[in-house]
């Protein structure tokens, strides 16, 4: 009996910390689906195209249909950010430099669908292909440029950085703002050295984390000291150079 009693109360012990961490899981899934970053009225408006730009919601999520005929880029959203908060960006980036694939993420976390990009690159005929992403979209994005079977021509990461020392061989453009205070901004500069030939690391003076797209001011961020608008017209002009151009000699400020 002393046997069977032992084994009784160990199977009550782990009984209770499954239950225990079914809830933990549970409070934490409670606490992610509550925490929604939701795109504002410029952002619906841009979801709307213009400029010779037709949005249009596909499977995968929404195609900005620009003037490129031979170039794409496939965007990552930040953490439980509402698709529609990038529109305004997106929209001056497939007016200038490339159709853009905004996806459409598991529980808007990109981490949940990293290769996504593959289901775009296999459906649709482009020759050149990007990959973009903001705060752990721009993560999400890289963890794609590193393990692609085709690796894409670029990397545009957005208020994300690299971490120090890691190897990786797509051209790559980080953007960040001076007053972002939502990720550790002094890891910017350092990865200049184990970038490839042809990657650039810029900083939007007066930028913070949030205004990359257009959901309102995120809590622990800086306060910019310039407009969304003006946020905007800096990445897409780095953006279109990074495409277009990639010539450190002709870069946005040299």
């Amino acid at each position: 009996m002393k046997k069977k009693s032992k084994k009784s109360l160990v199977l009550k012990i782990l009984l209770v910390l499954l239950v225990l961490a079914l809830l933990w899981v549970a409070r934490i899934v409670f606490f992610v689906l509550q925490h929604q970053a939701g795109a504002n009225e410029t952002a619906l408006e841009a979801m709307k195209g213009g400029g010779g730009v037709t949005v249009e919601e596909i499977p995968e999520g929404w195609l900005f249909d620009g003037p490129s005929g031979d170039t794409a880029l496939v965007f990552y959203v930040g953490f439980r950010v509402e698709e529609a908060a990038y529109a305004p960006l997106l929209l001056l980036v497939a007016q200038e430099s490339a159709d853009v694939f905004l996806v459409k993420m598991p529980l808007l976390i990109s981490y949940l669908g990293v290769g996504k990009a593959d289901e775009i690159r296999n459906a649709y005929s482009y020759e050149h292909w990007y990959i973009a992403g903001h705060s752990m979209g721009g993560n999400a994005a890289a963890s794609y440029a590193l393990s692609a079977k085709n690796p894409p021509d670029g990397l545009i990461m957005l208020s994300a950085f690299l971490r120090s020392g890691t190897k990786i061989n797509t051209r790559t453009l980080a953007l960040y703002g001076s007053h972002d205070q939502a990720i550790d901004v002094s890891q910017f500069e350092p990865m200049r050295a184990f970038l490839p030939e042809g990657s650039e690391v810029h900083c939007i003076e007066g930028g913070n984390h949030g205004q990359f797209g257009s959901y309102g001011q995120q809590t622990g961020d800086g306060l910019p000291e310039i407009t969304p608008e003006e946020q905007w017209r800096e990445a897409a002009d780095w953006i279109r150079w990074f495409i277009r151009d990639g010539n450190a000699a002709s870069a946005p400020d040299a």
